[in-house]
């Protein structure tokens, strides 16, 4: 390393020019104490280096330094957001979520598609998304927000990681050969860290395995939807098994109801029952399965809506998965959604309302409410 700093020296004093010694930093691990200079000056050392706004020690990029300054940026940034209204009191979930995706997730995006990650890296990037979910509808520590990132068709740091992964790789090989990537890249071995990072992508993988004549980004797109869609699909998550697969908002964000009513859906959907598992009043412990047996509960509520489980989907989930995602346009329609919708969304209003009361161990707490659905109702005949 000193010579090649001699020869720096050497070039800079033939063609006029100058280093800046107080700018250099040589990166070294902590059990190398060569010393290096430049004009006769020592350059400091350091263990980690920011440059670009990624962390590097003597072995490349340092990923758990980036994630620990990722999270101190976030942080920062969270707290920002939440303090405009972007929580359970404030905005409304859906714009909550823009917010986050515009603002926030870019900046845990940063460097994501060059750096490489293991298990534990990712389970670290995946903990600053929920806490961001989590602090958005004013969750616990440890509660689960693997439905609501569904429901707000908002992927996994994993899903991103493949994602923007796949299209560095692409970038990579498509630029010009005299390029400076491509050379590197040509001249890497087999075993080389993007060699490697190509493997261990399966986006990528099933990208190379598509022979279909359209575009590169074409098929990039529908890979990386088949690839969302499947692992909803094929989740052993019960929570995410009710949750819908086509890649879209779920419609219980954007349909007109009251919030204390999207507020009930949303926590029945991620399984966030108030006071969590409170005695029921007939005496069993409330939970989603037990309120399919659960005396406390009107049989007339369950006039339009059949207690069985289908395909182990529980029918509160089944109703939820086929609410509508399109206002209807002709009369005829809407007199048949109507017919169809309203006494059973009233009914299962109204069990969620009871789920409610029973969680909350008391029936003062609650106020007069308009009837179930009717901004529902209203939103179908306009």
């Amino acid at each position: 390393m000193q010579n090649l700093l001699n020869i720096c020296e050497e070039h800079s004093l033939l063609n006029g020019y100058r280093w800046s010694p107080t700018k250099c930093t040589v990166i070294s691990s902590s059990t190398n104490s060569t010393t290096y200079n430049l004009y006769n000056t020592n350059l400091r050392t350091a263990p980690t280096v920011k440059y670009l706004g990624l962390q590097f020690n003597h072995l490349g990029m340092d990923t758990r330094a980036h994630i620990n300054n990722l999270k101190e940026k976030f942080n920062k940034s969270m707290h920002r957001i939440h303090q405009i209204c972007a929580r359970t009191n404030g905005f409304s979930l859906l714009l909550s979520t823009k917010i986050y995706k515009q603002f926030i997730r870019p900046k845990i995006e940063y460097g994501l598609s060059i750096t490489s990650f293991k298990t534990t890296n990712f389970a670290a990037l995946e903990r600053l998304q929920d806490d961001c979910l989590r602090m958005i509808v004013g969750g616990f520590t440890n509660s689960s927000v693997k439905s609501l990132r569904v429901m707000v068709n908002l992927p996994s740091m994993v899903e991103r990681w493949y994602t923007l992964n796949s299209k560095y790789l692409i970038r990579a090989d498509t630029l010009p050969t005299d390029s400076l990537i491509f050379k590197i890249i040509q001249s890497n071995t087999r075993y080389s860290k993007i060699n490697l990072s190509k493997n261990k992508n399966p986006i990528f993988q099933a990208l190379l395995q598509n022979n279909s004549p359209i575009s590169i980004y074409t098929k990039l797109t529908h890979t990386i939807s088949s690839y969302r869609s499947n692992a909803i699909i094929n989740s052993s998550e019960k929570m995410i098994q009710g949750c819908r697969s086509d890649l879209k908002l779920d419609p219980i964000l954007t349909i007109p109801m009251t919030r204390k009513e999207r507020r009930r859906i949303l926590r029945w959907r991620m399984n966030w029952l108030p006071g969590g598992k409170p005695n029921c009043h007939c005496g069993g412990q409330m939970s989603r399965n037990h309120l399919f047996v659960c005396p406390a509960i009107p049989e007339a509520y369950w006039e339009n809506i059949r207690r069985g489980f289908h395909n182990d989907i529980n029918p509160i989930d089944a109703i939820l998965k086929s609410l509508l995602t399109n206002k209807p346009k002709s009369i005829t329609e809407k007199q048949n959604l109507i017919i169809k919708w309203q006494p059973l969304w009233t009914d299962l209003l109204n069990i969620l309302f009871l789920v409610d009361q029973i969680c909350h161990k008391t029936q003062e707490t609650f106020v007069d409410e308009p009837d179930p659905g009717v901004l529902f109702y209203k939103w179908i005949m306009e």
